[in-house]
């Protein structure tokens, strides 16, 4: 009995050891990118210029989004009508906004911009 001290010791040691290797065999974490926040930003700010000055032709919406996000790719959706801008991508940032026009009639509007 008196090496019980002893064998506590190296019961917390072993326990500290296991605990280190399962925080450390935990996968890393990603550095955060600030790329999707910026996007995001971007889509609201032109769906807002969008609501403010009212929905504009096709044509107009391709060339907001093109002068808005320059060399990507991506969707606008105005209710059902669906406009493709460029190639699809895998990963894409989405932001959406619900309004109502001149006539109370109710328009949704989404724009997806491609990573």
């Amino acid at each position: 009995m008196k090496n019980k001290g002893a064998y506590s010791s190296v019961e917390a040691i072993l326990s500290l050891l296991i605990l280190l290797a399962v925080f450390l065999s935990a996968p890393a974490t990603q550095e955060p990118s600030l790329e999707r926040l910026y996007l995001l930003q971007k889509e609201h700010d032109l769906l807002k210029l969008w609501a403010k000055r009212g929905i504009p032709s096709r044509d107009e919406m391709i060339a907001d989004f093109e002068f808005a996000f320059p060399g990507k790719s991506g969707e606008i959706r105005v209710n059902e009508s669906l406009t493709s801008i460029g190639k699809l991508g895998k990963e894409a940032v989405s932001a959406e906004m619900v309004f109502f026009d001149s006539k109370m009639n109710r328009v949704k509007v989404s724009v997806l911009v491609f990573k």
